[in-house]
């Protein structure tokens, strides 16, 4: 029984939730804990970025009244952070992402990032390797 509550446990879908108003994210973590998923917190910024290099997420939830960091800015790093721990496989990224390959490369171009340049590729191996 201790085995399957702990294995359930690691098996949570894992957020980080970032936000200003501490009492506000302790909340937002309590609601969320409530629904299953395991909550980290940190403030927008350094704190956010290297909480979300360190831990091994599924998501993350940034409060918009958080005046850091444009919602936009955060969306870009976090694809830039999953592309390059994917080590450039745009596909892995998208499925890492939870979105359609299609999507990821719109959300590219819209963001003004040249794959080419950064050394990823535009399928499912990095730059120089073959399938």
């Amino acid at each position: 029984m201790m085995n399957q509550e702990k294995d359930a446990a690691s098996q949570r879908d894992k957020l980080l939730l970032v936000g200003d108003d501490p009492e506000r994210r302790r909340s937002l973590k309590r609601m969320l804990e409530s629904c299953g998923f395991e909550v980290a917190e940190a403030a927008p910024g350094v704190e956010a970025e290297r909480k979300a290099d360190e831990l091994a997420l599924n998501g993350v939830i940034v409060d918009p009244a958080a005046p850091d960091m444009p919602l936009a800015e955060v969306e870009r790093r976090y694809i830039l952070r999953v592309l390059d721990k994917e080590g450039g496989h745009v596909a892995r990224a998208a499925r890492k992402l939870g979105i359609p390959r299609s999507s990821l490369y719109q959300r590219l171009k819209n963001y003004g990032i040249n794959l080419a340049r950064r050394g990823g590729s535009n399928g499912g191996t990095p730059l120089g390797e073959e399938s």
